[in-house]
Protein backbone atom coordinates (compact mmCIF):
# COMPACT_ATOMS: atom_id res chain seq x y z
CA UNK A 1 0.00 0.00 0.00
CA UNK A 2 1.74 3.14 -0.99
CA UNK A 3 1.00 6.66 0.50
CA UNK A 4 0.23 9.31 -1.67
CA UNK A 5 0.91 12.87 -0.51
CA UNK A 6 -0.03 14.64 3.18
CA UNK A 7 -0.09 17.18 4.91
CA UNK A 8 2.43 17.98 7.93
CA UNK A 9 0.90 18.46 11.67
CA UNK A 10 2.62 18.49 15.09
CA UNK A 11 3.55 15.27 16.43
CA UNK A 12 4.84 13.80 13.41
CA UNK A 13 1.66 12.67 12.08
CA UNK A 14 -0.26 13.81 8.99
CA UNK A 15 -3.62 13.54 8.23
CA UNK A 16 -4.13 12.55 4.18
CA UNK A 17 -7.13 13.55 2.37
CA UNK A 18 -9.69 11.33 0.58
CA UNK A 19 -10.84 12.68 -3.17
CA UNK A 20 -14.02 12.85 -5.33
CA UNK A 21 -14.51 11.75 -8.61
CA UNK A 22 -17.62 11.64 -11.24
CA UNK A 23 -17.84 8.58 -13.55
CA UNK A 24 -18.72 9.14 -17.30
CA UNK A 25 -22.30 8.01 -18.11
CA UNK A 26 -21.85 5.26 -20.76
CA UNK A 27 -19.25 3.49 -18.36
CA UNK A 28 -21.73 3.96 -15.06
CA UNK A 29 -24.09 2.27 -17.30
CA UNK A 30 -21.99 -0.53 -17.97
CA UNK A 31 -20.61 -0.77 -14.58
CA UNK A 32 -23.93 -0.79 -13.09
CA UNK A 33 -24.86 -4.03 -15.50
CA UNK A 34 -22.05 -5.99 -14.35
CA UNK A 35 -22.58 -5.42 -10.93
CA UNK A 36 -26.27 -6.35 -11.65
CA UNK A 37 -25.14 -9.91 -13.40
CA UNK A 38 -22.69 -10.24 -10.74
CA UNK A 39 -24.86 -9.58 -8.09
CA UNK A 40 -22.39 -7.22 -6.69
CA UNK A 41 -23.73 -4.93 -4.00
CA UNK A 42 -22.71 -1.15 -3.87
CA UNK A 43 -20.83 -0.87 -0.42
CA UNK A 44 -20.88 2.69 1.45
CA UNK A 45 -18.23 4.12 3.17
CA UNK A 46 -19.75 5.83 6.20
CA UNK A 47 -22.70 5.16 8.22
CA UNK A 48 -25.69 8.12 8.01
CA UNK A 49 -26.20 7.87 12.07
CA UNK A 50 -26.17 11.03 14.02
CA UNK A 51 -23.71 12.01 15.90
CA UNK A 52 -24.15 12.12 19.71
CA UNK A 53 -24.84 15.05 21.12
CA UNK A 54 -23.91 14.90 24.58
CA UNK A 55 -22.16 12.24 26.82
CA UNK A 56 -23.69 10.76 29.51
CA UNK A 57 -21.55 10.21 32.89
CA UNK A 58 -21.02 6.34 32.10
CA UNK A 59 -19.81 6.78 28.28
CA UNK A 60 -16.60 5.67 27.75
CA UNK A 61 -14.10 6.45 25.22
CA UNK A 62 -12.42 3.93 23.42
CA UNK A 63 -9.56 4.61 21.02
CA UNK A 64 -7.88 1.69 18.94
CA UNK A 65 -4.70 1.94 16.14
CA UNK A 66 -4.46 -0.34 13.36
CA UNK A 67 -0.85 0.19 11.93
CA UNK A 68 0.80 -1.87 9.05
CA UNK A 69 4.51 -1.71 9.75
CA UNK A 70 5.53 -2.84 6.80
CA UNK A 71 8.74 -4.76 8.77
CA UNK A 72 9.42 -7.32 6.42
CA UNK A 73 12.80 -8.76 6.29
CA UNK A 74 15.22 -6.28 4.53
CA UNK A 75 15.41 -7.32 1.75
CA UNK A 76 11.91 -7.22 0.94
CA UNK A 77 12.02 -3.81 1.65
CA UNK A 78 14.22 -0.75 1.85
CA UNK A 79 16.99 -2.78 3.72
CA UNK A 80 16.26 -0.83 7.04
CA UNK A 81 13.31 -2.72 8.65
CA UNK A 82 14.94 -2.36 12.10
CA UNK A 83 15.69 1.36 11.85
CA UNK A 84 12.63 2.03 10.65
CA UNK A 85 10.88 -0.02 13.79
CA UNK A 86 12.80 1.66 16.40
CA UNK A 87 11.85 5.10 14.69
CA UNK A 88 7.91 3.95 14.86
CA UNK A 89 8.00 3.00 18.59
CA UNK A 90 9.48 5.96 19.91
CA UNK A 91 6.63 7.75 17.61
CA UNK A 92 4.42 5.74 18.92
CA UNK A 93 5.10 6.17 22.93
CA UNK A 94 4.77 10.33 22.40
CA UNK A 95 0.86 9.19 21.74
CA UNK A 96 0.62 6.62 24.11
CA UNK A 97 -2.01 9.16 26.05
CA UNK A 98 -4.54 9.15 22.57
CA UNK A 99 -4.37 5.45 22.21
CA UNK A 100 -6.03 2.61 24.42
CA UNK A 101 -4.95 -0.58 21.98
CA UNK A 102 -2.40 -0.92 19.00
CA UNK A 103 -3.00 -3.54 16.49
CA UNK A 104 -0.15 -4.15 14.46
CA UNK A 105 0.51 -5.48 10.70
CA UNK A 106 3.68 -6.79 9.06
CA UNK A 107 4.96 -7.01 12.42
CA UNK A 108 7.06 -9.67 10.81
CA UNK A 109 10.76 -8.42 12.55
CA UNK A 110 12.12 -6.21 14.87
CA UNK A 111 9.07 -6.67 17.33
CA UNK A 112 11.20 -6.45 20.10
CA UNK A 113 11.68 -2.46 19.66
CA UNK A 114 8.17 -2.00 20.10
CA UNK A 115 7.80 -4.96 22.95
CA UNK A 116 10.53 -3.17 25.24
CA UNK A 117 10.28 0.23 24.35
CA UNK A 118 9.81 1.16 28.07
CA UNK A 119 7.30 3.90 27.72
CA UNK A 120 5.18 1.45 25.74
CA UNK A 121 5.54 -1.55 27.79
CA UNK A 122 4.48 0.37 30.59
CA UNK A 123 1.62 2.11 28.86
CA UNK A 124 0.61 -1.30 27.25
CA UNK A 125 1.41 -3.68 29.67
CA UNK A 126 -1.00 -6.25 28.27
CA UNK A 127 -0.23 -8.06 24.57
CA UNK A 128 -1.20 -11.00 22.85
CA UNK A 129 -0.06 -12.60 19.42
CA UNK A 130 -0.91 -14.80 16.41
CA UNK A 131 1.76 -17.07 16.26
CA UNK A 132 3.24 -18.89 13.54
CA UNK A 133 1.38 -21.74 11.70
CA UNK A 134 3.25 -24.48 11.29
CA UNK A 135 4.66 -25.20 8.16
CA UNK A 136 4.78 -21.52 7.15
CA UNK A 137 8.05 -19.43 6.30
CA UNK A 138 6.92 -16.29 8.31
CA UNK A 139 4.94 -15.46 11.54
CA UNK A 140 1.66 -13.48 10.97
CA UNK A 141 3.13 -10.10 11.35
CA UNK A 142 -0.14 -9.46 13.92
CA UNK A 143 -0.34 -8.67 17.49
CA UNK A 144 -2.04 -6.32 19.60
CA UNK A 145 -0.97 -4.49 22.52
CA UNK A 146 -3.62 -3.19 25.07
CA UNK A 147 -3.71 -0.74 28.53
CA UNK A 148 -6.82 -3.13 29.46
CA UNK A 149 -6.35 -6.11 30.48
CA UNK A 150 -7.05 -9.30 28.13
CA UNK A 151 -9.40 -11.42 29.36
CA UNK A 152 -9.95 -14.04 26.41
CA UNK A 153 -7.54 -14.20 23.53
CA UNK A 154 -8.58 -16.59 19.91
CA UNK A 155 -6.84 -17.15 17.05
CA UNK A 156 -7.23 -18.54 13.61
CA UNK A 157 -5.01 -18.42 10.72
CA UNK A 158 -6.82 -18.42 6.91
CA UNK A 159 -6.65 -21.52 4.92
CA UNK A 160 -6.71 -20.20 1.97
CA UNK A 161 -3.85 -18.32 0.94
CA UNK A 162 -2.14 -17.75 -2.51
CA UNK A 163 1.06 -16.17 -3.78
CA UNK A 164 3.36 -14.47 -1.77
CA UNK A 165 0.76 -13.82 1.07
CA UNK A 166 0.93 -18.35 0.91
CA UNK A 167 4.74 -17.80 3.23
CA UNK A 168 3.12 -16.27 5.96
CA UNK A 169 0.79 -16.67 8.57
CA UNK A 170 -2.01 -14.78 8.01
CA UNK A 171 -5.10 -14.88 9.98
CA UNK A 172 -7.43 -13.47 12.80
CA UNK A 173 -6.55 -12.17 16.41
CA UNK A 174 -9.18 -11.60 18.72
CA UNK A 175 -8.76 -10.16 22.46
CA UNK A 176 -11.91 -9.46 24.80
CA UNK A 177 -10.76 -6.61 27.08
CA UNK A 178 -12.14 -5.64 30.50
CA UNK A 179 -13.05 -2.02 31.21
CA UNK A 180 -14.17 -0.47 34.17
CA UNK A 181 -12.81 -2.83 36.68
CA UNK A 182 -14.10 -5.91 34.63
CA UNK A 183 -18.06 -4.10 34.44
CA UNK A 184 -17.83 -4.05 31.07
CA UNK A 185 -16.31 -5.63 27.90
CA UNK A 186 -15.10 -4.91 24.54
CA UNK A 187 -13.92 -7.29 21.47
CA UNK A 188 -10.96 -6.27 19.50
CA UNK A 189 -9.87 -8.27 16.30
CA UNK A 190 -7.04 -7.77 14.43
CA UNK A 191 -6.72 -9.24 10.96
CA UNK A 192 -4.28 -9.04 7.73
CA UNK A 193 -6.17 -10.22 4.90
CA UNK A 194 -5.14 -11.18 1.13
CA UNK A 195 -3.04 -9.37 -1.14
CA UNK A 196 -2.60 -9.10 -5.05
CA UNK A 197 -4.85 -8.83 -7.75
CA UNK A 198 -4.47 -12.34 -10.04
CA UNK A 199 -7.52 -14.74 -10.00
CA UNK A 200 -6.60 -17.34 -7.36
CA UNK A 201 -5.86 -14.17 -5.36
CA UNK A 202 -9.45 -12.69 -6.11
CA UNK A 203 -10.99 -16.71 -5.46
CA UNK A 204 -8.40 -16.66 -2.01
CA UNK A 205 -9.94 -13.10 -0.79
CA UNK A 206 -13.36 -14.42 -1.23
CA UNK A 207 -12.38 -17.39 0.78
CA UNK A 208 -10.80 -15.32 3.70
CA UNK A 209 -14.15 -12.89 3.52
CA UNK A 210 -16.08 -15.90 4.08
CA UNK A 211 -13.92 -17.32 6.69
CA UNK A 212 -14.23 -13.59 8.79
CA UNK A 213 -17.55 -13.56 8.74
CA UNK A 214 -18.38 -16.82 10.03
CA UNK A 215 -15.75 -16.86 12.19
CA UNK A 216 -16.37 -12.79 14.08
CA UNK A 217 -19.51 -14.16 14.30
CA UNK A 218 -19.12 -17.54 16.33
CA UNK A 219 -15.90 -15.52 17.95
CA UNK A 220 -18.43 -12.12 18.95
CA UNK A 221 -21.89 -13.64 20.14
CA UNK A 222 -23.63 -11.27 22.10
CA UNK A 223 -20.85 -8.74 22.12
CA UNK A 224 -21.97 -5.30 22.98
CA UNK A 225 -18.95 -3.64 21.55
CA UNK A 226 -16.29 -5.33 19.01
CA UNK A 227 -13.81 -3.13 16.78
CA UNK A 228 -12.72 -4.74 13.66
CA UNK A 229 -9.53 -3.62 12.25
CA UNK A 230 -7.02 -4.54 9.48
CA UNK A 231 -4.78 -4.10 6.55
CA UNK A 232 -7.50 -5.69 4.48
CA UNK A 233 -6.49 -5.28 0.94
CA UNK A 234 -10.10 -4.10 0.24
CA UNK A 235 -12.86 -1.90 0.60
CA UNK A 236 -15.75 0.02 -0.68
CA UNK A 237 -15.81 1.42 -4.12
CA UNK A 238 -18.34 3.85 -4.66
CA UNK A 239 -16.56 4.66 -8.14
CA UNK A 240 -15.54 2.04 -10.14
CA UNK A 241 -13.90 4.57 -12.84
CA UNK A 242 -12.43 6.22 -10.44
CA UNK A 243 -11.24 3.31 -8.11
CA UNK A 244 -8.38 3.06 -5.47
CA UNK A 245 -5.06 3.52 -6.42
CA UNK A 246 -4.05 0.10 -4.70
CA UNK A 247 -6.44 -2.01 -7.13
CA UNK A 248 -5.14 -2.70 -10.91
CA UNK A 249 -8.29 -1.92 -12.78
CA UNK A 250 -12.00 -2.29 -12.68
CA UNK A 251 -12.48 -5.63 -12.56
CA UNK A 252 -10.59 -5.39 -9.78
CA UNK A 253 -12.00 -2.50 -7.85
CA UNK A 254 -15.32 -4.63 -8.96
CA UNK A 255 -13.93 -7.98 -6.83
CA UNK A 256 -12.27 -6.40 -4.42
CA UNK A 257 -15.75 -4.57 -3.56
CA UNK A 258 -18.00 -8.02 -3.37
CA UNK A 259 -15.63 -9.28 -1.15
CA UNK A 260 -15.76 -6.86 1.20
CA UNK A 261 -19.50 -6.47 1.20
CA UNK A 262 -19.75 -10.51 1.49
CA UNK A 263 -17.06 -10.18 4.47
CA UNK A 264 -18.54 -7.08 6.44
CA UNK A 265 -22.75 -7.76 5.79
CA UNK A 266 -21.74 -11.59 6.61
CA UNK A 267 -20.39 -10.74 10.01
CA UNK A 268 -22.15 -7.80 10.78
CA UNK A 269 -19.86 -5.23 10.63
CA UNK A 270 -20.59 -1.74 10.70
CA UNK A 271 -18.79 1.56 8.57
CA UNK A 272 -17.50 3.81 10.82
CA UNK A 273 -19.28 7.53 11.06
CA UNK A 274 -16.89 9.64 9.94
CA UNK A 275 -13.66 8.46 8.01
CA UNK A 276 -11.42 10.89 6.52
CA UNK A 277 -10.09 8.28 3.10
CA UNK A 278 -13.51 6.58 2.88
CA UNK A 279 -12.59 3.83 0.39
CA UNK A 280 -9.02 2.80 1.95
CA UNK A 281 -7.98 -0.76 2.25
CA UNK A 282 -6.73 -0.43 5.95
CA UNK A 283 -9.71 -0.15 7.90
CA UNK A 284 -11.90 0.11 11.39
CA UNK A 285 -15.06 -1.16 11.00
CA UNK A 286 -17.38 -1.78 14.80
CA UNK A 287 -20.27 -4.09 15.69
CA UNK A 288 -22.77 -4.21 18.66
CA UNK A 289 -25.41 -1.44 20.39
CA UNK A 290 -22.66 -0.26 22.64
CA UNK A 291 -20.44 1.62 20.26
CA UNK A 292 -22.60 4.85 19.89
CA UNK A 293 -20.06 6.70 17.52
CA UNK A 294 -16.66 5.49 15.66
CA UNK A 295 -14.65 8.66 13.78
CA UNK A 296 -11.41 7.12 11.72
CA UNK A 297 -8.35 9.69 11.18
CA UNK A 298 -5.83 8.34 8.75
CA UNK A 299 -1.95 9.30 10.47
CA UNK A 300 1.23 9.27 8.80
CA UNK A 301 4.29 8.71 10.76
CA UNK A 302 7.22 10.83 9.74
CA UNK A 303 10.80 10.81 10.19
CA UNK A 304 12.97 13.35 9.01
CA UNK A 305 15.11 11.31 6.66
CA UNK A 306 13.27 8.02 6.48
CA UNK A 307 9.91 6.97 5.44
CA UNK A 308 8.80 4.85 8.41
CA UNK A 309 6.07 2.31 6.18
CA UNK A 310 4.31 2.38 3.07
CA UNK A 311 0.71 2.14 4.81
CA UNK A 312 -0.28 4.96 6.92
CA UNK A 313 -1.89 4.40 10.48
CA UNK A 314 -5.49 4.66 11.21
CA UNK A 315 -6.50 5.95 14.33
CA UNK A 316 -10.41 4.91 15.64
CA UNK A 317 -12.19 6.83 18.53
CA UNK A 318 -15.04 4.91 19.67
CA UNK A 319 -17.55 6.02 22.11
CA UNK A 320 -19.05 3.13 24.48
CA UNK A 321 -22.36 3.72 25.95
CA UNK A 322 -23.11 0.36 27.58
CA UNK A 323 -26.82 -0.72 28.78
CA UNK A 324 -27.37 -0.23 32.56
Amino acid sequence: MRIPHVRRIPLCISLYPHFFFRMHFSLSFAIIVISALLGVQSAPSISTRPKPTELLPNDIPFKVMIYNIWNLPSIFTDGKSRERAGHIANGLAKIVAEVDVLVFNEAFRNQDLILENPVLRNAYPHTAFLEKRAGKIMGSGIFIMSKYNITAVNSAHYKKVTNTDWFASKGLLHVRLALQGGTKFVDVIGTHMQSGNSKADQKSRMRQAEFVATTVSEWTKGSQALIFAGDLNMGPTADLEHHSVHYSDKNDALKRNEAYVKMRDGAGLQEPDEFDHPEDITRILYKGPAVQWLSVTTLDFRHESLRLSDTPALLGRALLRFAQ
